[in-house]
């Protein structure tokens, strides 16, 4: 699969970060922007998270926003993205 919607305006949507920051789709204006879906359990996501991280590095300066968007739907999402981010880093 390739990138979906190059070039189209983010959706509307309001998320929190895991440091508890509240941001919604026009505090992202102007910025370009890759929403990555994921799931704690899936191999694939887990395989393209360092393919992720240096995207983001490389294109930081250009104001590249890579957000990684949590689609687990059992448990304690907020804790089991805790848990994979510290295995992760």
């Amino acid at each position: 699969l390739g990138p979906r919607g190059v070039g189209m305006p983010t959706p509307s949507f309001r998320a929190h970060t895991l440091d508890g920051d509240r941001f919604d789709q026009r505090s992202l204006a102007g910025d370009p922007v890759a929403l990555v879906f994921f799931a704690t359990w899936c191999g694939a996501c887990e395989r393209q998270m360092p393919d992720w991280r240096e995207l983001a590095r490389r294109h930081r300066e250009e104001g590249l926003r890579v957000i990684l968007v949590n689609t687990d739907r059992d448990g304690d999402q907020e804790q089991l993205v805790r848990e994979y981010v510290a295995s992760h880093e």
